[in-house]
Parts: C-alpha cells; sequence; structure tokens
C-alpha cells in the first residue's frame, strides 16, 4: 500500500515537473525571443487597390505577443536615397567635378570623394584642415576658397581629383565670398568692404584695391562684366567692371524684407528673402526685371541652381525644388535631413547637411512627398480648429484664415488681420488668442460664414480653456486669468493667479490644470466666489523630483497627460485633485510640446521628433506605435475623420493619414509573424513600423494602393 502511494506521488510529482517544464519553457522561450533585437525583412512589395485589406507575412527576429505593428502612408523620401555616406559634422557647401566631390564642413578643410560609382562613395583625401570655408569659387581649374580670417587658399584640381595647393592670399579681414573675372578676384570682406586683387600671376599678388570700405559686405555674385554686391541694407547693388580696378555702379535693386541669399545664372538673378524667392531676367540688360515671385517659403537660407531646376533649402521646411520654366508652387520633398548643400549629377543629387553625413539621391524616384493635403497660409500657422469641414487656422503674422476642406481651391477666407495664437470653443462661440493683442471672438452657428462678435483688447491670452461662464486664459509669465463671460459685452476678471508661469491650461465642470514652466502640474478649484483656489500640485518621486518642461495637457476621464519637454509623456492620475499620482512616464522622440487625445490613442507633436501616435488603452503601460518625422511643426493638431492636420509654421497646413492598426496579428515565432490591415482610405504608398518597448523599425514602401 505505501508502495503504490509513493508511486503515484512520484508520477504526480513528474507530471507537475514536466508541466512546470513546459510553462517555464514557454516563458523562457518568450522572454528570450523579448530580449532578441528587433529586426524585420522587407516583404515582397504589393500593389493594391483601395478597399483590399493587405496581409504581411513578416520574417526576422525579437518578435513577441507584445510586438505592434502599424500601416502609414510614406511621406518622406526615403525610397529615392540610395546611399548614406557616414561624415562626421555639418557641411555648408559643396561642388562636383567629373567622379569628384568637394565638402565643406564646419568644422573645416575640404573632404573629396570619388562618386563614379554614386551608390558607393568613398574618401579620397581632406585638404586645409583646420580651416573654415564660408565660400568657394570655381575657375576653369582653379579654386578660390575663402578662409574667414585666414584670407583666400587657392588650389588647382588634378585629373585624379586630388588639390595642389598653389598659394594663400592673406587679408586683414574676414573673407566671406569671391569671384574670380578675367584675372581679377573680387573679395567681399565684411566690414571692410570689397577687395580687388589683381591675380594674373599668382606668384605676385599685389595688395589689393580696396572698395566700399567700411560698408559690410557678405554676398556677391557675377554675370559677365556686371557685379551684384550685397550688404545689410537689404539692396542689391549693380556694378560694371568692364575696368577691373574701378567698379562702376549702374543699379540698385531695393528688397522687401531681410536677404537670405541671391545667385546669378544664365543671365537669371535669383533672390530668395523672408517673403519668398523672386526671379529676375538680367539677359539684355544689367537692370533687374521681375518675372515672378514665390511666396510659400518661409527661409530660402541657401539657394543652388541645377541643370534645370532651383533647389532650395528652407529652414522651416527642408528641401524645395522650383522648375523656373513653371509658375507653380515649390514642390517639397522630405529627405529625413536639414539640407544645407546639394550637388547635382546627370542622375543623381548629392545632399549634405546637419549630422547625416552624405545623402545620395536617385533623381528618377525623387518625388514630391505624398501627403493627403496641405494648405498654404500666409506667414506662419500656429495653431487650428474645425467644425463642420471648415478649417480656421491662426497665422502669427497673417492673422485667422478660413477655408472649406470639401473644395479643392484652397481659398482663404480672412476672418482677423490680426495676431493669430490659438483657439477655444464654446457652442457657436470660438475664442482666438492674439497674444499681447488681447482676444475677439466670433460667433460659428454657421461656421462658413463667421460673424464678429466682440474684441478684448485688455485681456492677454496666448491658450485658453472654457468651463461654464468662465473662460481661462493662460498668459506665460503673466500667469492666469478666471474670466467671467456670462456678459460677451462687459467681461469681468474674477480672479488672477500671477505666481506661475503657465504653459498650458484645460479645465472642466469643477478643476483647472494648468501646467507649468518651473512648478510642474497645478490643479485649482473654482470657489463658490467665483475665484480660483490651489488644490493639489504634483509632487514627482525620486528621481523624477523636477519637471522638464510641461508644454502641453489633456485630461480624460480622471487622468492627466502632458506633453513634458525632452521627458516625453507623463501620464498622472487626476482622480483625486488634492493629491495626483503618476501612473507613468514614456520617453518621445524630440522635445514633446503639444497633445491631442482621441479613443485609446495619444497624438503628440515633437520638436526634432515629428508626430508620434502613442497608444493610452492602459495607461499605465503607454507605449509608441508610430513616428513621423516632420519639419516645422507647431503646437497647432486636429483630429477629423481618419486626418490629422498640423501646422507647420511658413509651410502652412498638413493633412496626413492616421497610422493604421492591424486587424489580426499571430506571432508564429520569435522570428514569424503575420498581419493583416484594413485597406487604407487614400491612395499611395505605404509603409510598416515594427514596434516592440525598446525598439522600433521602419520598413518603407511595402504597399502601393491605386
Amino acid at each position: 500500500m505505501n508502495r503504490l502511494v509513493g508511486m503515484i506521488a512520484l508520477v504526480l510529482f513528474c507530471s507537475a515537473g514536466i508541466l512546470s517544464l513546459i510553462w517555464f519553457g514557454n516563458d523562457f522561450a518568450s522572454y528570450t525571443a523579448s530580449r532578441q533585437k528587433l529586426r524585420v525583412n522587407k516583404p515582397v512589395n504589393q500593389d493594391l487597390t483601395l478597399g483590399t485589406p493587405v496581409a504581411f507575412e513578416l520574417k526576422g527576429s525579437g518578435f513577441n505577443k507584445d510586438t505592434s505593428v502599424s500601416l502609414f502612408m510614406d511621406i518622406h523620401n526615403s525610397d529615392a536615397v540610395v546611399n548614406s555616406f557616414p561624415l562626421d559634422g555639418i557641411f555648408n557647401h559643396s561642388f562636383l567635378r567629373g567622379d569628384y566631390l568637394y565638402l565643406a564642413p564646419v568644422a573645416g578643410g575640404i573632404q573629396v570623394l570619388n562618386i563614379a560609382n554614386p551608390e558607393q562613395p568613398f574618401l579620397v583625401n581632406e585638404y586645409l584642415i583646420g580651416r573654415t570655408i564660408n565660400g568657394i569659387h570655381l575657375s576653369g581649374d582653379t579654386i578660390y576658397f575663402c578662409c574667414g580670417k585666414l584670407g583666400i587658399a587657392i588650389m588647382h584640381i588634378q585629373k585624379d581629383g586630388c588639390l595642389n595647393h598653389v598659394g594663400d592670399i592673406a587679408t586683414d579681414s574676414i573673407a566671406r565670398k569671391c569671384v574670380h573675372v578675367d584675372g581679377y578676384l573680387y573679395v567681399a570682406a565684411g566690414s571692410s568692404g570689397l577687395l580687388i586683387y589683381d591675380v594674373r600671376q599668382p606668384e605676385k599678388i599685389l595688395l589689393p584695391q580696396r572698395f566700399k570700405a567700411g560698408t559690410f559686405l557678405a554676398r556677391m555674385d557675377v554675370d559677365g562684366h556686371h557685379l551684384y554686391l550685397a550688404g545689410e541694407d537689404n539692396v542689391v547693388e549693380i556694378y560694371q567692371i568692364t575696368d577691373p580696378q574701378r567698379p562702376l555702379l549702374v543699379d540698385t535693386l531695393p528688397l522687401s524684407g531681410t536677404l537670405y541669399e541671391f545667385v546669378v545664372h544664365k543671365n537669371q538673378l535669383f533672390i530668395g528673402t523672408e517673403a519668398g524667392i523672386s526671379l529676375y531676367d538680367i539677359k539684355n540688360s544689367p537692370r533687374p526685371r521681375l518675372i515672378h515671385h514665390w511666396t510659400d517659403l518661409g527661409s530660402s537660407r541657401r539657394i543652388t541652381v541645377g541643370s534645370d531646376r532651383l533647389f532650395v533649402s528652407d529652414n522651416f521646411s527642408g528641401l524645395r525644388i522650383i522648375d523656373p520654366s513653371r509658375k507653380e508652387s515649390p514642390k517639397y520633398f522630405d529627405l529625413n535631413i536639414d539640407p544645407r548643400t546639394i550637388s547635382e549629377s546627370n542622375s543623381h543629387l548629392f545632399v549634405a547637411g546637419s549630422n547625416k553625413g552624405l545623402l545620395v539621391v536617385d533623381k528618377k524616384q525623387l518625388t514630391s512627398r505624398q501627403v493627403v493635403n496641405t494648405y498654404n497660409t500666409p506667414r506662419s500657422a500656429r495653431d487650428l480648429f474645425i467644425r463642420d469641414q471648415w478649417m480656421y487656422v491662426a497665422d502669427g503674422r497673417g492673422g485667422v484664415q478660413l477655408l472649406n476642406l470639401d473644395e479643392d481651391s484652397g481659398d482663404l477666407l480672412t476672418v482677423s488681420s490680426g495676431w493669430g495664437e490659438s483657439f477655444c470653443a464654446n457652442q457657436d462661440i470660438l475664442f482666438i488668442a492674439q497674444a499681447k493683442e488681447g482676444i475677439s471672438g466670433v460667433n460659428i452657428s454657421d461656421p462658413g460664414q463667421p460673424k464678429p462678435l466682440f474684441i478684448w483688447p485688455e485681456f492677454k491670452a496666448n491658450r485658453m480653456a472654457v468651463t461654464g461662464r468662465f473662460l481661462l486664459t493662460s498668459k506665460g509669465i503673466l500667469g492666469i486669468d478666471l474670466i467671467n463671460i456670462s456678459d460677451l459685452d462687459n467681461p469681468v476678471i474674477n480672479s488672477h493667479i500671477s505666481d506661475v508661469h503657465a504653459l498650458d491650461i484645460v479645465a472642466d465642470e469643477r478643476y483647472v490644470y494648468v501646467v507649468t514652466k518651473k512648478r510642474g502640474l497645478l490643479i485649482y478649484e473654482i470657489t463658490a466666489k467665483n475665484k480660483l483656489s490651489p488644490l493639489g500640485q504634483l509632487s514627482t518621486p525620486f528621481p523624477m523630483n523636477h519637471f522638464d518642461l510641461t508644454v502641453a495637457i489633456e485630461v480624460k476621464e480622471g487622468i492627466a497627460y502632458i506633453a513634458n519637454g525632452r521627458s516625453g509623456l507623463l501620464v498622472v492620475d487626476v482622480n483625486k485633485p488634492a493629491h495626483p499620482k503618476i501612473l507613468s512616464s514614456i520617453a518621445i522622440p524630440g522635445i514633446s510640446k503639444g497633445i491631442k487625445i482621441k479613443g485609446s490613442m495619444a497624438f503628440m507633436i515633437s520638436h526634432h521628433g515629428g508626430i508620434n501616435f502613442v497608444d493610452i488603452d492602459d495607461p499605465e503601460n503607454p507605449y509608441i506605435l508610430n513616428s513621423l518625422f516632420m519639419r516645422g511643426l507647431s503646437r497647432g493638431m486636429q483630429i477629423n475623420d481618419d486626418l490629422l492636420f498640423v501646422t507647420q509654421k511658413e509651410l502652412g497646413v498638413t493633412a496626413i493619414a492616421i497610422p493604421l492598426s492591424f486587424t489580426k496579428k499571430k506571432v508564429v515565432s520569435g522570428e514569424q509573424m503575420e498581419v493583416v490591415f484594413p485597406s487604407p482610405s487614400f491612395p499611395g504608398r505605404y509603409s510598416l513600423q515594427v514596434n516592440n518597448h525598446r525598439e522600433s523599425v521602419v520598413v518603407s514602401g511595402v504597399v502601393n494602393y491605386e
């Protein structure tokens, strides 16, 4: 009997051990898979028609039950980049000669790359190490490098692409730019004006002829025997230089707006200012004749003339390309780089900029970015409000604009010409914050026909919130106000808090939530006496014992979601307003500065990080579902149907498709996963983003929808 009991016990023990091993084995396998590096092989590209779901069998490593996959419209031009050559630093100048590319990094010197095989460039040599290059002028096989305080370096291009140092010209000022004409070198030398050197005998270069000494000159170019100069007074002066040492002023061209750069090419003058780019004809006369002006460029810092197109490096939007033979708006291209210098061959573009190395771009594959729509606004789009397919845009310098999203024309109606900062709506009243210019309001019962209601110049506001009969305003260093708006003709400030630097504000029926620059989250109660009474402040535990920069806030169902600067997203339980409690914090690419909540998704705008889509279904465990890098984003963001509208300052307003989540997912193993997505609503090229809680992988161009 005892033996039988012992045998049964042994069998039960072994069975339990086997089951434990199975369970442990499954957990261990899952753990092992979760620790593998996330890697995704690119699946075979699919061409589908709208309305057709798409299925992928993904292979790679690091897949587990927590792996998320999203399908998104590829708004970048990554498919056109055929290679990325790693180079350190920022590059401002380059030129192409035969099979060799010459690049000037800000840190100094010249780097020579062999591009005989454009898709596999390699570094040949470096020259002038330690010298900062402000400008480059190529005359035949001779190159003149403007090296700032170190003067001018003269080098000769050899047949093998290498450079031979011919000599130097010492200057007693900063050499900024130079041009060579008929044996004379003209140097724009800042406050020393124009220096003219006779370089017909490089071994016997004499002291320069000085011209316009005391006038600051930084920009110049030449067309035949006419020299174009510009200083700090936003005037281009045109000189005849048939007598090289005695330039003769023949015309001037006053400009509206700050001058950024100008280029002369094939009897045409291109001028970039803060007002856009102007094209002038100078074929038959040095006197410029305006042909066309492109207004929708915010900061044309660098202009490069290619074989038949104009490449514009715009600080706000990236790369713009203009066809001078057409008057259409410049096309926008996003290469995920700040394109400071561009050189063009027959088949490729060589693009360099800020710490991304050299990008080699196939011109045949380069198409303008695909987005659902772009709406140009006058100057600097900052905030949005949408009702019934009517979109209001607050423009920092162009007032408030209104347009119909159902029409393709994109025609703008000016609602207000004052400063446009942000919006807040209460039923049929749209409040418009105009920063230091006050607050105005319009009736939007018919959103296509807004009717002015009031202007309150004495009330300042950057951000606003409405609850009941109160309007709450955050005013930056000026604090916050509780304004009784029961009588719109006689609004009254019932309460003012001055000791906070308020950055954003939201409110519900009882409580007011304020995010501040230094004190984090503050919660107030509106008392029966119509006053703001401090109720709670978030105390963060070590090591989170200080806030980063709580820029924006949304509150939903007792949970506050805070855009927290470099620290990403901060999630706070405010169900007990007197004792708010942190639930979670997640890093977000860039510097978080804007947030909107819809359903179980947080849409976050980041400076240098673009748009991030965060799953907040479990507020204690949020995770990034998708990230889209976009330039020049301000804080304006609205969700309308399947579209996300964002403000991009000088680029206006851009509508992009919201990434799609899968309808079916099956993790076969750590190396294989099957996912199915519904059809998107818009045609275009789509990519996959695969995430786990540690890593993210983007697989570009996996499906095209027509």
